[in-house]
This record gives structure tokens, C-alpha cells and sequence, in this order.
């Protein structure tokens, strides 16, 4: 499902099997986190799009991954009501603009003018899958600016 927030757009899916669920895990995390959802925020110009800053530079979009703690919390609900630590993690991915297009954010990208106002949804968005998001995990969490957040 993607769904318009009017903050941002929000990317969901739900393993239908086994074989689809995608867990995060290793580095600092001392527990596994199930991929839950992407963010992504951008803005109208392409000089202020992200959340986040790097020494005061903000860049033109990011792309925020999150996942809740599957060891203590059975889906993502129950992680954010409790309010835990180590409830969920988030990677934050800041992205540029440039002359090359990126295939996979394409694939985001396209299906945005299905929701163009806040509050729209499409449901079963067949583009994104849970497999297509693990591909995007692996994908931009070998770019060079991650920023964890747990």
C-alpha cells in the first residue's frame, strides 16, 4: 500500500510468506527488526526535500527504512504504542540529484501521481512487493550516507 501522508509518502507491505519477510539486523542493532515500511520526503524544490542534515546540508530527498523488533513485538503497531527502546530502528538515506537515473527509486517514484493529495491511498500497490523492498534495503544501505536511528 502507499499512501499519501501530506508529509511524505509512506510505502507499506505485508509478507505473504514466509520466504517474503525481510529482517534488519547486524551492526549496532542487538536484536531483529522485521522490515516494516520506506518513507520518503522530498519537496518542490530539489534543495530542501530531507529531514535530516549532514553539517547543515540538507539534501534534495530521503528515503527513511523502518522496521519493528520482531524478537519482542509482533508488528509495528505494538512497538510504536509501547514506546520502548529498541522498538524499531529507522535507516535514513539521503539522497542527490544527478545526470544517472536509479532503477529501483524509479520503481517508487512511478506510482507517486496515484496519490497525488493527503490522505490518498492505492492499495496492493503490485509494483512493491516485499521482495522488491528487500532489494531496495540492500540496495541503498551500501550508499555512503546512512544515518541510524534506533
Amino acid at each position: 500500500m502507499i499512501t499519501n501522508t501530506g508529509h511524505g509518502v509512506i510505502f507499506r507491505t505485508t509478507p505473504s510468506s514466509h520466504n517474503e519477510i525481510l529482517n534488519i539486523t547486524g551492526g549496532p542493532l542487538s536484536y531483529k527488526y522485521r522490515f516494516s515500511e520506506i518513507h520518503i520526503h522530498f519537496a518542490r524544490s530539489d534543495e530542501k526535500g530531507s529531514e535530516h542534515l549532514i553539517a547543515g546540508y540538507q539534501f534534495p530527498a530521503e528515503l527513511q527504512i523502518y522496521g519493528y523488533n520482531s524478537d519482542l513485538y509482533q508488528n509495528i503497531s505494538e512497538a510504536i504504542a509501547l514506546q520502548k527502546n529498541q522498538g524499531l530502528v529507522g535507516i535514513s538515506i539521503l539522497l542527490q540529484t544527478g545526470d544517472l537515473s536509479n532503477s529501483e527509486l524509479r520503481i517508487i517514484t512511478s506510482q507517486l501521481h496515484k496519490i497525488v493529495h493527503r490522505g490518498e491511498s492505492q492499495p496492493n500497490a503490485s509494483v512493491f512487493s516485499p521482495s522488491y523492498a528487500k532489494t531496495m534495503v540492500s540496495l541503498f544501505t551500501k550508499t555512503n550516507y546512512i544515518n541510524m536511528i534506533t
